[in-house]
């Protein structure tokens, strides 16, 4: 789980160490794999051949990729995302009662599927539970976002971008607690956002 704010600090770093060993099991399970791929583009390159080292090691990281939890990194609120990394941070965390809470992230470990027309594609299903200053649960939704991306590789750069809007919330300290599902496997990783609306 990632935070963004400073709710639920405890919780990351618990988190953070399950995902450690997650990630420590991932590793091993492809150290061989990984290694021999390593050492292969070391020769490559030193036969002077660079674009067939990058492919080496791209197969390297996609078999970690496979096996990876879903991941957010990178978690901001923005005042604006064009692309991946391509953002304009928001200094704070305090919106007006109409405005849009924007939030940037990167996300890692998601699986391709197939498109209703037979391409492939990344599918992502985000879900929400908005909770209060005191805790209460105030709104939740399931598939609230729906991420459809086409595409013909499996794209390592991958950005997020994700509008929320609270017409008519009271002036009051929010967490949204978000989970994201890809649609292609089982893989799922929660996230919370803290903010506040003044009015």
């Amino acid at each position: 789980m990632v935070a963004l704010g400073d709710p639920g600090a405890k919780m990351m770093r618990i988190n953070s160490v399950v995902f450690a060993m997650a990630f420590l099991a991932v590793s091993n399970a492809h150290a061989g794999f990984v290694a021999d791929k390593g050492a292969e583009a070391e020769k490559l390159v030193e036969n002077g051949d660079p674009l067939a080292a990058v492919d080496a090691l791209n197969a390297a990281i996609e078999a970690v990729w496979r096996d990876m939890p879903l991941t957010v990194r990178n978690l901001r609120h923005v005042k604006s995302a064009m692309g991946y990394g391509v953002y304009a941070e928001r200094a704070d965390n305090v919106y007006k009662s109409n405005e849009t809470v924007l939030l940037y992230a990167e996300l890692l470990g998601q699986m391709l599927g197939e498109s209703d027309l037979g391409d492939k594609e990344v599918g992502i299903d985000i879900d929400l539970v908005l909770m209060n200053g005191s805790g209460k649960r105030v709104f939740s939704g399931k598939g609230i976002v729906k991420l459809r991306q086409p595409v013909r590789y499996l794209n390592k750069e991958f950005m997020l971008k994700i509008d929320l809007t609270f017409n008519g919330a009271p002036a009051d300290k929010y967490v949204a607690a978000l989970t994201a599902r890809d649609v292609h496997s089982d893989k799922t990783t929660s996230f919370d956002v803290a903010f506040e609306i003044v009015e």
